[in-house]
């Protein structure tokens, strides 16, 4: 359908007349987007001053107030030492906390004497030297307080926490000063702006007619506006094209991806599937789609979605069962993304059969089981071992070498030999003998102590605590097992690892204090041994597995793992050395006789 509208031979005159108001109107239009940018320009140019202006100083304030933060973490641990006493970690804290304070002080003047001029900048100067001149009495104060407590004067130190805690109140006030000249420089700023504001508000009509003439500016750009569309519809067509390459690509991705891609909806309608998938489910791919996903992966249902999976528009990995069309199952490892297409809840699951995985780790299970087994039969056999040659020792070579050691002092009483040559040999006989005794029972006690088997864990582990303050050491020993005796196996576990873990105070530790502890938490018990000695790398060096390194750790590791517990070590070099030890230990044996 067309409509004709006649045209007339006024309308035609009046033509030339509109062409000439067009070119008049075009001029005018000219002239007054001239005149809007230029104003607008003006305009732009002291809203982003003003903006940059009071940006600055409001992170001069800000800055400021982080120095206040500061200065409070500087003055903290003078505080602090009276509750934890260590002088050590509180020093450190206060040079640490001084030293940040200091680099941000300088910073912070540096930038003020850059660029501050005028009496706004001197201003903020002698603040800041004040806040400086302050900082240097609290500092002072703090210094003395750390310096009584190195002397072993905690309550002259305490005399001068008052002072310390006055002058950092004249720090806090110093700062309070500083932060309202900013202030009363930022509201100067503000006003000034509030000034510039009202003289460009007279320019507002003049805006707005600019803005109405500029409507009419649009369309003198229709035409250009058209072309520009038609050029973009062109490059649409590019983009749309380019995508149909790129589908193709993922497409062909997909479909010789090695694991499983389906997509399916909210309803677990399957759209796609690759080949992967197909075979994975023992079908092919054209039975997949429209198929639902619960036919091959129940808990991908919606009804059961929500149990493992994650809010829309996440994703999420987990192990579930797939189920082929022949009826069989086998694992699954599912991964699921979801995203919204044109208002529908679609999914993407990406599967893969991990069949071969499970059976591996099923075998590699049954390996450790059948390696710890026989672990402990190995420990179990060496611990009958040592006890067995321990008797041996003691029945044997032990009681031979305390007879020939009463034979010596019986030797020594009868005989008055009056060469001095003879009685240096039968003195010196007697030391042999006392020493080959005391090498035995040495030996002896290496090999079994009768002692755990006579009256347990805590009365084994002491006789280490005692030897090793016999060699001069300072050691504390906290035992708290209770009359209850452990399982033999327990037993005999733990006073190895105590014994390794003394014996490596001993080699590495150097001369420091030790603490060994021995506690019964419910059915759990506790050994820890500590030393405040030499110290090393634990994390990088006990990982680090090299042959003949740790050996002991090794050790003590595998022993508390065959007895299900935990076993821990922490040390830095410098700080000592702090091995703990837990393992379940219900009491089934008889009590101890004290």
């Amino acid at each position: 359908m067309s409509v004709s509208v006649p045209v007339d031979g006024s309308r035609r005159s009046s033509r030339p007349k509109w062409h000439r108001l067009y070119y008049l109107l075009a001029a005018f239009d000219l002239i007054t987007v001239v005149l809007s940018l230029g104003l607008n320009h003006q305009t732009r140019n002291t809203f982003a001053g003003s903006v940059a202006v009071n940006q600055v100083w409001s992170q001069r304030l800000a800055d400021y107030s982080e120095l206040g933060q500061l200065a409070g973490a500087v003055d903290a641990p003078g505080n602090d030492i009276f509750d934890s006493l260590d002088l050590d970690y509180e020093t450190a804290r206060f040079r640490a906390a001084l030293q940040r304070y200091d680099d941000r002080f300088e910073a912070l003047r540096e930038e003020a004497g850059a660029n501050m001029a005028g009496d706004d900048g001197a201003g903020i100067l002698e603040d800041l030297d004040a806040v400086g001149a302050s900082m240097v009495e609290m500092t002072s104060q703090a210094e003395l307080i750390f310096s009584f407590f190195a002397q072993g004067q905690p309550r002259e130190a305490a005399r001068w926490m008052a002072t310390m805690d006055r002058r950092y109140a004249k720090v806090l006030t110093a700062m309070a000063d500083l932060r309202r000249d900013v202030n009363a420089i930022q509201q100067a700023n503000l006003a000034e702006q509030e000034a510039i504001a009202d003289s460009l508000a007279r320019f507002e009509y003049v805006i707005a007619a600019t803005v109405v003439l500029m409507i009419g500016r649009a369309v003198v750009y229709g035409h250009t506006l058209f072309k520009r569309m038609e050029a973009d519809a062109q490059q649409l067509d590019r983009y749309l094209d380019e995508l149909r390459d790129a589908e193709a690509r993922t497409r062909s991705i997909v479909d010789t991806a090695p694991d499983g891609i389906v997509t399916f909806d909210e309803d677990g309608s399957i759209e796609t599937g690759n080949a992967s998938a197909a075979c994975m489910f023992g079908t092919d791919v054209s039975a997949i789609a429209g198929q639902n996903i619960g036919r091959y992966v129940p808990q991908l249902l919606p009804v059961e979605a929500p149990r493992w999976s994650s809010p829309a528009g996440g994703r999420t990995r987990g192990e579930l069962t797939g189920w082929c069309a022949d009826g069989g199952t086998f694992p699954l490892e599912v991964a699921v993304s979801e995203l919204r297409l044109g208002g529908r809840r679609m999914s993407t699951a990406i599967l893969r059969d991990v069949t071969e995985r499970k059976r591996a780790e099923e075998e590699r299970n049954q390996l450790n089981v059948r390696l710890q087994d026989l672990v402990r039969r190995l420990l179990v056999a060496e611990e009958e071992e040592r006890r067995r040659v321990a008797y041996e020792v003691h029945d044997g070579v032990a009681q031979m070498a305390a007879a020939v050691q009463l034979h010596c002092e019986a030797l020594a009483s009868h005989l008055h030999p009056r060469s001095p040559e003879v009685r240096q040999e039968i003195a010196q006989l007697r030391v042999l003998s006392q020493q080959t005794v005391r090498e035995a029972r040495r030996v002896i006690a290496g090999l079994r102590p009768a002692v755990l088997d006579d009256f347990g864990l805590a009365a084994a582990v002491r006789l280490e605590v005692d030897a090793l303050r016999d060699e001069g050491w300072s050691i504390t020993y906290d035992e708290g097992l209770g009359p209850q005796r452990l399982p033999s196996t327990v037993e005999t576990a733990l006073y190895r690892v105590a014994q390794e873990a003394v014996r490596n105070v001993r080699k590495h530790a150097g001369r420091s204090r030790v603490h060994v502890g021995l506690q019964r938490e419910s059915q759990t018990v506790r050994l820890e041994v500590r030393d405040w000695g030499r110290g090393f790398h634990a994390d990088g060096q006990v990982r680090s597995g090299e042959p003949g390194k740790h050996v002991g750790i090794s050790s003590m590791q595998e022993r508390v793992a065959l007895l299900g517990g935990h076993f821990g070590v922490r040390s830095q070099p410098g700080a000592g050395t702090h091995v703990v030890i837990e393992v379940p230990a219900p009491a089934t044996r008889e009590a101890v006789a004290v």
